[in-house]
């Protein structure tokens, strides 16, 4: 199950209490860490996922059992049979809940600085991006790629160790990537790009 929202008229600061009140305490202990434009976008995460555990299950506070496993990742009890992901930019949070290992990301689109473009990503990847017919649209499967990076690196557990093995090639229904993986990459309004990334089998 993947739950996306946007974030700002979260804002609002009655909403955003309400929001705070909604929040499990762990949740709000981590926002409270973070810089305070980007503390209403990780309660909204906490609260899709409590949403989609409570869609899955059927049981409600399920969220209190989070647990950070290797590489920050956030996990469940394995008995569960659950994975997770969770991500936030800007102005949208994204959760995904699924029956197999996931990874979820979701980027802003910014401009692309080549020393950025040369040190992330492969030839291939470098080419489909500057083969783009615009500034905007060049930026745009910048964003795309990363995206879809982020949400293998956050799969596989990996972290930006793995960045070297995270290679997507284009083909003719959109970009291919690592073996054993199924990818889904989406746009959002406002100049945002998002991925899922699922172990197939």
């Amino acid at each position: 199950m993947i739950l996306c929202c946007r974030v700002p008229a979260l804002m609002e600061r009655k909403l955003y209490e309400r929001l705070c009140a909604l929040s499990a305490p762990g949740r709000l202990q981590k926002a409270d860490r973070l810089p305070s434009g980007k503390r209403a976008a990780s309660l909204a995460a906490g609260l899709l996922l409590e949403a989609a555990l409570r869609r899955e299950t059927g049981k409600q506070g399920l969220s209190l059992l989070v647990r950070e496993a290797e590489h920050g990742k956030p996990a469940l009890p394995p008995e569960l049979g659950l994975w997770l992901s969770l991500s936030h930019s800007g102005n949208f949070a994204l959760c995904a809940v699924t029956r197999r290992p996931v990874g979820a990301d979701i980027q802003k689109t910014v401009p692309v600085r080549e020393s950025l473009l040369q040190r992330v990503c492969s030839a291939a990847e470098q080419e489909w991006i500057l083969k783009a017919a615009s500034p905007a649209e060049r930026e745009r499967r910048f964003c795309r790629i990363w995206a879809l990076k982020e949400s293998w690196l956050k799969a596989t557990g990996v972290g930006l160790a793995g960045l070297a093995d995270a290679r997507f090639a284009p083909v003719p229904e959109g970009l291919a990537g690592p073996e054993g993986w199924r990818f889904r990459a989406f746009s959002l309004p406002e100049g945002y790009e998002g991925a899922i990334c699922e172990a197939e089998g």
